[in-house]
């Protein structure tokens, strides 16, 4: 095997300061060891080195999204005029009951390389298409092969078909510690998670199995808290709230309906929102909850959602959230200076969301 490459990237600018001379940075073993003047003498080492010209483009850290159903790459588009229920009924009553494991590795095969392609290098792939054991190695060995970072969040929710592999929900918890046993550690690149049931199908108890499951084996959860409208009574943020069961293992997606003393809960508990701009408004689920987040001092993070709706450019909706909260910031009046840059929302998607203890990246 030949020895590893170092990498110099020279003529780069940096976000916090794009309009300064060009520098370099130099990467060592796969990480970055430096960063200064463009200087092929910061290269101190003893192997060899490459040295790349960016051009004089900004180099940023790979971005992070926070939640993506990966396997839904290859049915994209599907979606775009659709509304929550017509998705449902399409996509997640529809299309996964048909989806193979073939199909499954696939997709999330395809969806990691475009996400690789387009700055992500890191994603909670929320998979909820386990229709069988089979399935869920498909998903996982697909995220693998791709080379991207991952959380693969073995998704609870019980898929609507004939014939179902799983004949009780006992059976996909046993095969979700299955995975756990089979995959943790195997790749450095790929960490086990739990995407837990969503509330509209299941109850609390439901649900408070699955977080004891999934806090039992150590990784990192993911979760739907009542997105669609109406809302009930008593939301799902609340419920998990009374019963104790947030913590900073979370990611909880979208949050639209979340009231201010919700989103409080959330930060207390040190749990992440994960806001996807184009699904939410599109779908019906509400303006994203950026503006409400920032006031309570949380870091939003970013995520493209269904690919079966829109582009799995992060990019796309690092801009749409952007321009969207500076629209409803400027709703009761014209301000002279705009609060949110592009700046402060370029920060969001890099290294984002809860990582289990000891977690690499």
């Amino acid at each position: 095997m030949n020895d590893p490459v170092d990498l110099l990237i020279t003529n780069v600018r940096f976000p916090d300061a794009p309009f300064q001379e060009p520098g370099s940075l130099l990467v060592r073993d796969g990480r970055i060891a430096a960063v200064g003047e463009t200087d092929v003498a910061m290269h101190n080492g003893d192997g060899r080195y490459e040295v790349l010209d960016a051009g004089g483009g900004i180099v940023v850290p790979g971005m992070v999204d926070t939640h993506r159903h990966t396997w839904q790459a290859v049915v994209r588009g599907l979606c775009g005029d659709m509304s929550a229920i017509q998705y449902l009924q399409s996509i997640r009553w529809g299309v996964a009951r048909h989806f193979t494991a073939d199909d499954v590795y696939t997709g999330t095969y395809v969806g990691a390389l475009d996400m690789l392609d387009g700055g992500v290098t890191q994603v909670v792939d929320f998979s909820h298409c386990m229709n069988s054991p089979d399935h869920a190695d498909a998903a996982y060995e697909a995220l693998a092969a791709s080379g991207i970072r991952a959380t693969f969040a073995y998704g609870f929710n019980a898929v609507p078909g004939d014939s179902v592999a799983f004949r009780s929900h006992d059976e996909r918890i046993a095969d979700f510690r299955r995975v756990v046993d089979t995959y943790r550690g195997r790749n450095e690149l790929i960490t086990v998670g739990v995407a837990l049931s969503d509330f509209n199908q299941t109850d609390l108890d439901t649900l408070r199995t699955e977080i004891a499951v999934a806090r039992e084996a150590q990784v990192p959860i993911t979760l739907h808290p009542g997105a669609l409208r109406p809302r009930t009574p008593y939301g799902t943020v609340t419920l998990l709230h009374e019963a104790g069961l947030l913590g900073p293992d979370m990611i909880l997606a979208h949050c639209t309906n979340a009231t201010g003393d919700e989103l409080r809960f959330v930060r207390d508990a040190g749990a992440w929102v994960s806001c996807t701009p184009e699904t939410e408004m599109q779908m019906g689920m509400g303006f994203p909850k950026i503006g409400k987040l920032r006031e309570l001092g949380m870091k939003p993070t970013l995520g493209v959602d269904v690919v079966s709706d829109c582009s799995g450019d992060l990019f796309a909706q690092a801009r749409l959230a952007l321009q969207t909260e500076r629209a409803l910031i400027h709703r009761d009046g014209m301000l002279e200076h705009i609060p949110l840059t592009a700046r402060d929302v370029l920060r969001w998607p890099p290294s984002s969301g809860p990582r289990r203890p000891g977690a690499q990246g």
